[in-house]
């Protein structure tokens, strides 16, 4: 379709069909969804963040008060001031204080949850100086799993088990969940803490706030592998060792909510297997650059990854029939090596994870997709290059306007469509492109020279012609030809009114274009 704009200008106009184009890993934004029910019935023994109004330091804070004789915490760092000075109260009221966090050397070199900044970081450390000599730290690089118990070797013992670290922001900002124990698991969890302290520790704090390293008693075994609970230790797989088991049983459907991933790890591969057998896998991540390859590859296996900013929590629930919680990463450094625990059920608390999980993917803003084309999807996406991740739209339609197009000749005003201007290495993020370009008329090339006519002199003269008049003049053209520098002969016009006489002209001349002067 064309139409004509000026004198020596047409537009066109071409609609293509972009759908096709493959387009990198996505994360789609999704409708939204009407979630499932937040609903929370009182008494709960699975919590989240999502489904809870509540910091999860709530229930923290309960056990913390409720110790009588003996406190133990465990996590990779402590930033939350409730959760400081119920700890605090509880060393004036006459309790024993154990507290494992992580080597502070670990600390100032790397952040493996991603998530501390300079100001959590001095918190934790100003903490640890205003506690020291009132509640016994004890570090390990190792020490990774998240842990609060109250009197834990006696009849009234009770726990949580948290994925969260017990940092402010992890307590209420995270997607995590934490778990309310039963007296045995808080006995079991007892014991690898107790090894844990005097076994695997490598400084303990003193007075001053400083550490000092301490070596290992040698006298606690090692602790008694026993479900419910499962750990990670220098001589124990026991939380792969389960997580493998489990899906590896699964013929209906599986649940996997982690923050870290290792594309190669043994559990990881075993979840891609099952989604490629069939078996639906549904996978909650945080939505992070490191986790990509191992997310890429389960979804490219059909497991449906949905995605958090925040997420951190540790889950894994099989036919709806078995759970696990717990402060592993699906890698090496968690499910081979550190300090990490986790507790199997199959209770009421499954049904409450069940239930939390559920809303959790109805409530997810993003979806994973691979090897999709830019007709799968409309909206807002984050497009993964393999480094980083750029925001970006994809939308029904897309206008471009393309270069303008010199015709061969003003008499005609006709082209090939141009090229698309260049979108990089991604292709044009739109399912049709309405694209728009101007043919135009050729110029006059500079320095063109006139070509005349040669006319005999009695013709210009009427017959009234001399010797001298007898020889042949050189008159214009009308309308003028020129020859260009490379010799081409051109005829030059002002008016489309000049055409006809331009394109007679040409003909006579053999001429090569109609420009415009």
């Amino acid at each position: 379709m064309s139409t004509l704009n000026n004198e020596f200008i047409k537009s066109y106009s071409q609609t293509i069909d972009n759908r096709a184009e493959p387009v990198p890993p996505l994360w789609v934004q999704r409708e939204k969804q009407r979630p499932s029910s937040p609903i929370r019935k009182s008494g709960a023994r699975v919590r989240d963040t999502l489904l809870c109004d509540e910091s999860l330091a709530t229930d923290v804070i309960r056990v913390i008060s409720g110790a009588k004789e003996m406190l133990v915490l465990c996590t990779f760092l402590l930033a939350d001031n409730d959760v400081e000075q119920a700890t605090l109260e509880a060393e004036e009221r006459g309790v024993r204080v154990y507290c494992l966090i992580a080597a502070e050397a670990r600390l100032d070199r790397e952040d493996p949850e991603g998530e501390f900044d300079k100001k959590v970081l001095a918190q934790h450390k100003a903490m640890l100086k205003k506690l020291a000599g009132r509640v016994m730290f004890r570090t390990s690089s190792s020490f990774h799993a998240k842990v609060v118990l109250a009197d834990p070797f006696t009849s009234i013992a009770n726990g949580v088990l948290l994925t969260a670290n017990l940092t402010t922001d992890a307590m209420k900002r995270n997607e995590e969940l934490l778990l309310q124990l039963e007296l045995q698991e808080v006995k079991q969890l007892a014991g690898y803490l107790k090894w844990a302290i005097w076994e695997a520790a490598e400084h303990e704090s003193i007075e001053s706030g400083e550490f000092r390293a301490v070596k290992p008693l040698s006298h606690i075994s090692d602790p008694k592998i026993e479900l419910p609970v499962v750990a990670t230790t220098s001589c124990s797989r026991q939380i792969a060792n389960e997580a493998l088991a489990m899906i590896e049983r699964a013929q209906a459907e599986i649940l996997v909510s982690c923050f870290g991933w290792d594309l190669d790890h043994p559990v990881v591969q075993a979840l891609a297997k099952k989604a490629k057998s069939g078996i639906p896998v549904t996978v909650f991540a945080r939505i992070r650059p490191a986790s990509m390859p191992a997310l890429e590859f389960l979804t490219q296996s059909g497991a449906r990854i949905y995605g958090f900013k925040w997420l951190h929590a540790k889950a894994l629930v099989v036919d709806g029939q078995q759970a696990m919680v717990m402060s592993a990463n699906l890698q090496e450094h968690g499910l081979d090596k550190g300090f990490e625990l986790g507790v199997m059920f199959d209770d009421v608390r499954l049904e409450e994870l069940k239930h939390t999980l559920a809303y959790w993917q109805s409530a997810a803003k993003w979806e994973l997709k691979t090897g999709g084309t830019v007709g799968d999807v409309v909206g807002l996406v984050q497009i993964w290059d393999g480094k980083a991740f750029s925001d970006a739209n994809i939308e029904s339609q897309m206008h471009l306007t393309l270069k303008d197009v010199e015709a061969s000749s003003a008499e005609t005003l006709t082209a090939a469509m141009p090229e698309l201007p260049s979108s990089g290495k991604l292709p044009h993020l739109a399912h049709e492109l309405k694209c728009q370009w101007n043919v135009v008329a050729p110029s006059l090339a500079k320095g063109a020279k006139p070509k005349l006519r040669k006319f005999p002199a009695e013709q210009l003269s009427q017959g009234k012609a001399t010797q001298k008049q007898s020889e042949p003049k050189s008159v214009p053209y009308d309308p003028p030809a020129f020859t260009e520098a490379g010799g081409r002969v051109v005829v030059a016009i002002k008016s489309p009114r000049q055409l006809s006489s331009a394109m007679q002209l040409k003909a006579e001349l053999n001429a090569s274009a109609i420009v415009v002067e």
